[in-house]
Parts: structure tokens; sequence; C-alpha cells
């Protein structure tokens, strides 16, 4: 498979023993630990990087199977996004969650950026005129029939409201697990900006990755690259044109993005 137009990076390692899966009542403070790994800071970076060159506001992470994973990728980016850029960040559903998945979004939901010492909390205030926060926006409430119509309604509902937010995540049902019950991920996908695959550990180099970018695609979904699990570090692989290229500094590239953020809340 041609990779050039795409780019790979590879999830920090969580702490042995711990997995989403684990979460009790240290959820929210094992967020907090996992977002300073120092390989999931230029993961963000990388990511932080390409929305203040290509402007997006939406972001759908699809996944093949691993709904935990996905869950907890979605989450720590959120988390991060307010802690370290007072973003005000929407999780998008759409979805039913199990218990465990549900309380993993609850604990990070009204997070005012908390992650760093309130000195520093107040200083990026004064930046950018307000702190960040975490909405979420369930289509668990769904009635029976409204489904159907879903998969069309959200997204459109989605582009309407991002304006209100630096950044839209939104939790897409697996690819290959999704029925009529479902919103379909890729028909969600199509109105958000821009999309990440994220593939479990070894899949990268797995001959089924291929047809699922393929009929990525093929829907015309704009494709950002592909974020791989995992157990234990190893380096990204950059694709040709440098998308996720650079091990800059975590912060470097923050002050262009708050301007922007300023810029656009000042019209």
């Amino acid at each position: 498979m041609k990779s050039s137009s795409l780019a790979f990076e590879r999830l920090a390692p969580t702490q042995e023993g711990v997995r989403p899966k684990a979460f009790e009542g240290e959820k929210l403070e094992y967020l907090k630990s996992y977002i300073r790994e120092p390989q999931f800071k230029v993961l963000l970076n990388n990511i932080v990087r390409t929305q203040a060159a290509l402007n997006f506001r939406s972001l759908a992470v699809l996944t093949r199977q691993d709904e935990q994973e996905q869950s907890f990728f979605i989450c720590a980016l959120a988390l991060a996004y307010t802690c370290y850029l007072q973003s005000r960040v929407l999780i998008v559903e759409t979805r039913e969650q199990p218990t465990d998945r549900s309380l993993l979004f609850n604990c990070i939901l009204g997070q005012h950026a908390s992650c760093a010492p309130s000195s520093k909390n107040e200083a990026r205030e004064n930046l950018l005129g307000e702190s960040g926060y975490i909405d979420l926006l369930s289509t668990e409430s769904f009635f029976e029939g409204e489904r159907d119509l879903a998969d069309f309604q959200l997204g459109e509902h989605i582009r309407r409201c991002q304006e209100d937010y630096d950044l839209v995540l939104v939790d897409t049902a697996c690819l290959e697990q999704h029925n009529e019950n479902t919103v379909h991920p890729l028909i969600v996908s199509r109105y958000i900006d821009q999309s990440i695959l994220l593939i479990g550990e070894g899949e990268r180099d797995s001959l089924q990755l291929q047809p699922i970018v393929e009929r990525i695609q093929r829907a015309e979904v704009p494709l950002l690259g592909i974020v791989e699990g995992a157990a234990a570090s190893r380096t990204p692989v950059l694709n040709e044109r440098g998308r996720f290229s650079g091990w800059l500094r975590a912060a470097r590239n923050f002050p262009q993005l708050f301007e922007q953020r300023r810029k656009r809340r000042e019209r």
C-alpha cells in the first residue's frame, strides 16, 4: 500500500497493567498523567500544527474494532487540548456506550484546564480571554426510528455547532461492527473536516489495512492520518510529504493557534 498520502503515528505507551477498562476512581488522574507522556505530546503537537495549517475544526476518530482504545484516545486528546491550549472541546458520541466507556467520557466533562498549576492557567486564560472546557453531545437518547435519519442529520448539526468550539471530536461506530441501529461512521464522517484512523498494534503492515483505507477514501472522507495504538513506544513512521513531520517542543507552535483563535473570536 502506498503511504505517501498518509501519516502514521503511534500512541504513547500506557502504564503497565492499567488499561481503559480498569479505570475506576482514578480515571481522570490517570488521563492527566497519560497526556504528560512525551510521546503523546509529540502526537498532540503534530495534530495541533496540522490544525493550524489546515484550519479544521472537527475531527472524526475511526476505528476497526477496538472501542476501548478509541474512547481512551478521544478523551486524552480532548483533555490535552483543554489543559494545554485552553480549548473549547465538544465530544460527539454517535452510538450507545457501555458503562465503562460512559464513565470514561463522564470523568472529563466540565474540565476547565485543571492540568497545570493555577498561576500558569491564569496566564493562559488571560491570553485567550477565557478558559477551556469539554462538552458532550450524545445520540443515546434518540427514539426508535430516528437513527435512520441520524446519519445525515448529525453531520449537519455538527457543522452548525462547531463554530462554538475550537475542536469537535466525533466518536464513531466501529467500521467493521456497525449495523442498522448505529450511526454509519463513514456517512457522518463525510460532514467532518478531517478524520483519523485508529488501528491496533501491529496492524500497520496488515493486509487488512489497505482495503479499509481504500474504503474510507472511496467514501470521500478526508483522512488526516493513521494512529497505531501501542503497548510499547516506537518511532512513528512519517509520510514523504511530512504532514506529521517534526519533533518540536509541544508549545512551539501554540502561539500561532492562539492568534488564529483570538482573531476568530473578535469577528
